[in-house]
Order: structure tokens, then sequence, then C-alpha cells
């Protein structure tokens, strides 16, 4: 077998795991905003006023979800994200 620089091969599983998060955190938005529809649906004919409440749960579930994709994504690519999420009052170590 051809044995690869380690800096590509190490580039090459960074991408890869970056690739795969991503694609993760596409389908839990995906899912999240489905999920939010389907109920916003059901909940439409009893109470019209919910549709903006879960609206709103929607938005904020996609961004807590793209949040978490974001600081996994950095911290496998090397950054010290403690910072980060002691700077967003997650509360860091």
């Amino acid at each position: 077998w051809y044995a690869l620089p380690r800096a590509f091969e190490q580039a090459l599983s960074q991408a890869v795991f970056v690739v795969c998060v991503l694609q993760v955190g596409l389908w839990s938005s995906i899912f999240a905003d489905q999920w939010f529809a389907h109920h916003a649906d059901r909940k439409h004919a009893k109470d019209p006023s919910s549709l903006t409440a879960f609206g709103l749960l929607s938005f904020v579930s996609r961004f807590i979800i793209w949040l978490i994709v974001g600081l996994i994504v950095l911290e496998n690519l090397g950054f010290n994200i403690s910072t980060l999420v002691a700077g967003l009052g997650i509360g860091g170590i």
C-alpha cells in the first residue's frame, strides 16, 4: 500500500468528519423543522395563535442544532472552544 503523508491523512480525516457532522446537522435541522410543522398543523385547528409559538420553537431548535454543529466542527479543527462556550453563557470550564 501507498502510505499517505501524515498531514494529508489528518486533513482528509478532519474533512470527512466535518462533512459527516454537517450532514447530521442538516438531517437534525430538517427533522426538527418537520416535527414542529407537523405539530403546528395539528394544533392550528384548535388554537390558531399557536403557529407563532411553534415557529419560534422551530427557529430556536434549529439555531441550537447549528450552534452545536459549529462548536463540534471548530473543536475538531483544533480551536479551543471553552472560551466560546463560556462567552455564549452556556458555562465553560
